[in-house]
């Protein structure tokens, strides 16, 4: 009697996944969380490339008589603290995205 087992045997299957898996699996998910994952991320690094070009331009400022210019210090300070809050916030935005997709996918 199958009705009176606990336990089932499953079956596994090999080889690849298929396509329609994948788009089952997308359109579950919806348009916005994928889409803003993705634009979090690309986000996300095009502040890290902005980051580094900042502190390369940072370095290549000129001491004068052994110091740095004060009110350009604070400048390049506070662009600098921008870029780590805007690095902060597109990171947690697709980080978010992607958690609840996944999550609103796998229902």
């Amino acid at each position: 009697d199958k009705k009176d087992k606990l336990v089932e045997k499953e079956e596994s299957k090999t080889g690849q996944v298929k396509a329609s898996v994948y788009i089952a699996y997308m359109k579950s998910a919806g348009i916005f969380f994928p889409v803003f994952a993705v634009l979090g991320s690309l986000a996300h690094h095009a502040v890290i490339l902005g980051n580094n070009i900042w502190l390369s331009d940072w370095s290549n400022d000129k001491a004068i008589n052994g110091t740095q210019n004060i009110a350009l210090r604070n400048l390049r300070l506070g662009v600098y603290g921008a870029l780590g809050v805007g690095q902060g916030i597109f990171s947690t935005i697709g980080a978010i995205c992607f958690i609840l997709g996944g999550v609103l996918a796998s229902k």
